[in-house]
């Protein structure tokens, strides 16, 4: 498909190209590195914007359920407080996961330096709970606070007719999740998701500098651009999934020139 096309087949004037597509023939040919490292760029801070916007909507979902439970719909019960142990686990990786933790195949966008001073010591707290107290067993990493995990184990004796006898019983309390836990875990992703978003507009900036700079000495980038259509339909059935619309569609818009020749301009 060219870019041609648009003009003949597609009546909202729309074309996804497929970048990542893109990348890997040129990685493939070992032809512009430098445009391969700016698409990884900007599809690592997208990514990660993902992994925040997924892990505040658990947050969110766990404050309706104690909202629900504070209304007198429901018992602060086993089986809810392992469903907000479980929205509290699955955000903390996520936002972990998103900021510090070393990505396999998606290159960082954040560093330490770039939170604010008074998220700084939540931001190491979250950092320790994930480490201490949920992807290994141990203990709440703030002293001052009961402990995440706390248990005893006893002997229980029971006199009979014939004699004493005795039973151990194992006691715990598993409290992952507390308030002050969740209100720092907040304020980090809402300062964060801006943060990955500012650095998603700086990289495709830088992209589409890379792109124009390379397609003005070489025509070949600005037709092999174009001959990679996204399939759309193609790549979430690989998953299992329908093609998201409407409000359940992900997607990051920015505004840049077109690359140097586009037919479309």
């Amino acid at each position: 498909m060219s870019a041609n096309d648009l003009d003949r087949s597609s009546s909202t004037a729309e074309l996804d190209i497929d970048l990542s597509s893109f990348s890997r023939e040129l990685e493939a040919t070992g032809r512009h590195p430098d445009i391969v490292s700016r698409i990884a760029r900007v599809t690592g801070a997208a990514s990660a914007h993902k992994d925040l916007s997924d892990a505040l909507n658990a947050i969110y979902a766990m404050q309706k359920l104690i909202d629900e439970e504070q209304g007198g719909k429901r018992q602060l019960d086993a089986s809810l407080a392992m469903q907000l142990s479980a929205y509290f686990t699955y955000a903390l990786v996520l936002y972990t996961r998103a900021t510090e933790t070393d990505a396999i195949d998606r290159l960082k966008w954040f560093g330490r330096g770039k939170l604010p001073v008074d998220l700084r010591e939540p931001h190491t707290r979250m950092m320790l709970l994930r480490d201490k107290g949920i992807a290994h067993f141990g203990r709440h990493p703030v002293k001052t606070l009961s402990p995440a995990v706390a248990d005893a184990l006893t002997m229980r004796l029971e006199k009979t007719a014939g004699g004493i006898n005795n039973q151990y019983v194992y006691h715990d309390t598993r409290s992952i999740v507390r308030g002050s836990d969740v209100d720092a875990l907040e304020s980090l992703l809402e300062w964060a998701m801006p943060a990955a978003m500012d650095a998603f507009d700086a990289r495709c900036d830088e992209l589409s500098a890379e792109l124009k700079r390379a397609a003005s000495f070489d025509r070949s980038v600005h037709q092999k651009v174009w001959e990679h259509a996204f399939d759309a339909v193609g790549f979430y059935r690989r998953a299992g999934l329908q093609v998201p619309t409407g409000e359940d569609e992900f997607q990051f818009a920015t505004q840049s020139d077109p690359i140097e020749g586009d037919p479309t301009s």
